[in-house]
This record gives structure tokens, C-alpha cells and sequence, in this order.
């Protein structure tokens, strides 16, 4: 199991983001989760990927689930053009650019 997970926005159409949280949480509860696993919650997906990649040691996976090939993310009624590859290299870049 993960050391940490962070859940964050995926096509929310007329969902909150709170509530899509508190499902997936309940989830967690009676699972073989490992004690020491940090959930963290971030309704910005760019933050959430920045807040992943952040965290990240050598040796570390960071896995992004939900949206891989789609081109777009959908929060609320109005459709936003989104990649999930391309806000990692953004993210990748910053982080070792010394």
C-alpha cells in the first residue's frame, strides 16, 4: 500500500468535491490500509500533482489515477482543457531545476 495517497478533483459534474472526498475516505476505513499512511485532501488537481511530486524522494513512485489519455477535466458544468502528463513535466521541471 502507499505511503501516502493524496485525492483530489476528477470530472466532478454536479458532485462536490467534499462529498466525492468523504465517499472515497469511507473507502479507506476497514481496508488493510498500513497505519502510518497519510491521506491528504486537495481539491486543486494541480496542486495535488505539485504536492506529489514535491513530497517525492529518490526511489519513490507517483502514481496520477483518473484522467492518464483525457484531454480535458469537467469541475462542475463547464469543461477545462487539462493534461495530467503535461502538469507533471511542468512540476518535474521545477523541482530539479537547480
Amino acid at each position: 500500500m502507499a505511503d501516502v495517497v493524496i485525492v483530489t478533483s476528477d470530472d466532478t459534474r454536479s458532485e462536490s468535491q467534499d462529498d466525492i472526498y468523504d465517499q472515497i475516505a469511507k473507502g479507506f476505513k476497514g481496508q488493510d490500509v498500513k497505519l502510518n499512511t497519510k491521506i491528504f485532501k486537495e481539491n486543486d488537481r494541480r496542486q495535488a500533482i505539485s504536492k506529489a511530486i514535491g513530497m517525492a524522494k529518490a526511489g519513490d513512485v507517483v502514481i496520477l489515477a483518473g484522467k492518464g489519455h483525457e484531454k480535458s477535466i469537467l469541475l462542475g458544468k463547464i469543461e477545462y482543457p487539462w493534461s495530467d502528463v503535461s502538469v507533471a513535466k511542468e512540476e518535474i521541471d521545477k523541482k530539479y531545476k537547480a
